[in-house]
């Protein structure tokens, strides 16, 4: 049974909004590409501890770079890191689920705002920000529909597709920008899809499901053989902090705080930018391909 929407995007009735939320904790637990192990394979809630390694929770959005400077920290201290990817509130209603587990030890959401709520909720007792996502849109390749603008979302005949808001990080700043411009009710009449994670926004426009998405625009330049990525004005936009924080009751607090000083330091901001994240927002790291 499908959740019932009102026509404004993102919304629904307060009992819907309760099932929708308990909705996205159980396809999290239930679907394995919601929360796949990037070393290990197996889906969180199967996860065994690496002895004397490291759990962390992350974005989807946050993979490329995130699984190099994974790569790299076993590497130089010869220990097991197992990162989880998924949707940042999908990620956090995880950690509610298993906290007392003490299974986590990081907590990397794409936007700010969640390991916020993570701190507030006594979950993490520390965080620093990683890199900005900035949001883009992605159309099909060649703009078949000739989408220059977010009000062009509006356009007739335009499928768009959108994350949702309940689900991940990219679906929260998404909702935030519609609601900016007053376009929320406009564009809610053309989305055609709901997505968990940024990822499934890039495959759902190269594949040629939907016309348009609003994307992350580091996740966007993964998929320019296939899409193409019109940049928002910075005035018009929103951009958003990612951050890595440290759980209250992690099993190895000095190694996670070491995996998460080694993330945001020197190191770790390079492979960020070397993978086309924003570190500084006066130099915005646009995919190569943007039509400006």
């Amino acid at each position: 049974m499908q959740t019932k929407r009102n026509p404004v995007f993102g919304q629904t009735s307060g009992s819907s909004r309760r099932r929708l939320g308990l909705l996205a904790m159980v396809a999290l637990l239930l679907a394995p590409v919601a929360g796949q192990a990037a070393s290990g394979g197996a889906p969180l809630g199967e996860i065994k501890r690496p002895q004397g390694g490291l759990v962390v929770l992350c974005g989807a959005g946050l993979r490329a770079p995130m699984e190099e400077c994974r790569k790299e920290f076993e590497r130089r201290h010869r220990v097991s890191v197992r990162v989880v990817y998924g949707g940042s509130q999908c990620l956090l209603a995880q950690i509610a689920i298993t906290y007392r587990n003490a299974l986590i030890d990081i907590y990397a959401p794409g936007e700010e705002f969640y390991a916020k709520q993570a701190q507030d909720r006594g979950y993490v007792t520390i965080y620093k920000p990683m890199a900005y996502f900035i949001p883009v849109i992605m159309v099909r390749e060649g703009n078949p529909k000739k989408i220059r603008t977010l009000q062009d979302l509006a356009k007739p005949g335009v499928r768009v597709g959108v994350g949702e808001p309940k689900a991940c990080a990219v679906g929260k700043t998404t909702q935030d920008l519609l609601k900016k411009h007053g376009l929320t009710r406009q564009v809610q009449k053309n989305v055609v899809m709901h997505t968990a994670m940024a990822p499934e926004l890039g495959n759902a426009v190269k594949l040629g499901s939907i016309d348009a998405a609003i994307n992350w625009d580091a996740v966007a330049a993964g998929y320019e053989d296939g899409a193409d990525i019109i940049p928002i004005p910075t005035e018009q936009n929103i951009p958003v902090k990612s951050s890595i924080g440290l759980l209250k009751n992690a099993r190895q607090k000095r190694l996670a705080r070491l995996f998460i000083d080694f993330v945001t330091g020197p190191e770790g901001r390079a492979i960020f930018q070397r993978n086309r994240y924003t570190i500084d927002l006066k130099a915005p790291a646009y995919p190569v391909k943007a039509n400006r």
